[in-house]
């Protein structure tokens, strides 16, 4: 009697550990739409205390960092003549979010940065 009691106390925890109780995730792709979409997918976070950061090559001497925490999403493009910055809130990405954004490079050329959530919409 005593071992199953025992099972059923250990077990009870253990049942509360399923993939409902999983950390939560929206993700958003970033990359560049010339001359073919190149994204790459970003998960972000949901759960407060998480934070992720990224640095994202993408190409064409463009670079991209991404700081997410569950508060918001800070999104700083690099390698371009103009300084370009998002801030966008969870809730704008999490119900499908789509950018384009026109940058050029210090060698003249012209090139567009794509944001699309979720990322399989790209």
């Amino acid at each position: 009697m005593m071992r199953l009691a025992l099972l059923l106390l250990l077990g009870v925890p253990v049942a509360g550990c399923t993939a409902n109780a999983s950390a939560e995730y929206a993700e958003l792709a970033i990359g560049r739409a010339d001359p073919v979409p190149d994204t790459q997918c970003v998960p972000l976070p949901l759960l407060p205390g998480a934070k992720i950061i990224e640095d994202l090559s993408l190409g064409a001497g463009i670079s991209a960092q991404v700081f997410a925490t569950p508060d918001a999403i800070d999104i700083t493009l690099g390698g371009t003549t103009t300084a370009e910055h998002r801030l966008l809130s969870h809730d704008q990405v999490y119900d499908q979010y789509a950018e384009r954004i026109l940058v050029t490079t210090p060698d003249g050329a012209s090139h567009t940065v794509i944001l699309v959530s979720p990322c399989d919409a790209d």
